[in-house]
């Protein structure tokens, strides 16, 4: 239990604690497509963890004492206490608890659910590219959601890795919306327009918004980066996971008006 929380937000730990996301301890094989793709984009150390633990209790200090601002340029700074200790999370701060240099991300920070307004012909294109197939007439709406299971293996593989680490979502994790295809396209394409440092602090705020804790692996790094004690006898330990073995026969895109099978979320 944490020790040490804004009594205010005791209701609203209580909820978090139920959703704890640590992410994923991805291994996917070299001569795999998503590897390569992970890689070039420089992400490496944001997918690829280096320890395989995370801790609840802190990670239940971090989102409960969390305190947003804004700056000038509207750009969000987290703070927050951990262990009594004041911790801060923006930009810098994760560069450096993931060990990369700031040089490797000079796209602007924005908020990518403001900047990704839903485009019809570019969701098309995203589907077809991912599914390789032609998108049905009439699943093309704003409010649409296509599963991994309809994504080419080497996409899911993808998805699979920025949903747990990149992405994370409290319910209805499976489905990529707008917004999330079109971050695969840019990272499958090398044509990435967004800071994807800043969408990480950026879903950190989401997740306190909609009750769930996301990023255990990604916020032990930061702990670390603090000198946070972190006893192993409290910690959560997280098995790597092959992706390429967890990927499922593809399948087909299918579109009725009346939903007659839940494949599709529209």
């Amino acid at each position: 239990v944490p020790r040490l929380v804004n009594l205010s937000n005791v209701g609203k730990l209580g909820k978090m604690m139920k959703a704890v996301q640590p992410g994923m301890m991805a291994y996917v094989p070299k001569q795999c497509p998503a590897f390569s793709i992970l890689m070039n984009s420089k992400w490496g150390n944001i997918v690829f963890y280096r320890g395989q633990s995370y801790h609840p209790h802190l990670m239940g200090e971090f989102y409960a004492n969390m305190v947003t601002k804004k700056d000038d340029n509207g750009i969000f700074d987290i703070s927050s206490v951990v262990n009594n200790q004041e911790i801060h999370v923006n930009f810098h701060v994760m560069c450096r608890a993931l060990q990369l240099s700031p040089e490797l991300f000079p796209q602007t920070c924005s908020n990518i659910y403001e900047l990704f307004k839903f485009n019809q012909t570019e969701f098309e294109k995203f589907i077809s590219f991912f599914c390789g197939e032609v998108v049905p007439t009439g699943l093309s709406v704003a409010d649409c959601g296509i599963p991994f299971k309809h994504f080419l293996p080497e996409y899911q593989q993808l998805a699979m890795i920025i949903r747990a680490n990149i992405l994370p979502k409290p319910d209805n994790d499976q489905y990529f919306d707008f917004a999330d295809l079109k971050v695969m396209y840019q990272l499958v394409t090398n044509k990435v327009e967004f800071n994807i440092i800043y969408v990480l602090i950026l879903h950190m705020f989401l997740a306190y918004q909609l009750d769930f804790m996301p990023y255990g692996l990604l916020l032990t790094a930061v702990f670390e980066l603090y000198s946070i004690p972190m006893p192993r006898g409290h910690a959560n330990r997280i098995d790597y996971c092959n992706v390429e073995k967890i990927v499922v026969p593809k399948v087909c895109l299918l579109y009725t008006s009346d939903a007659a099978d839940d494949s599709l979320r529209v």
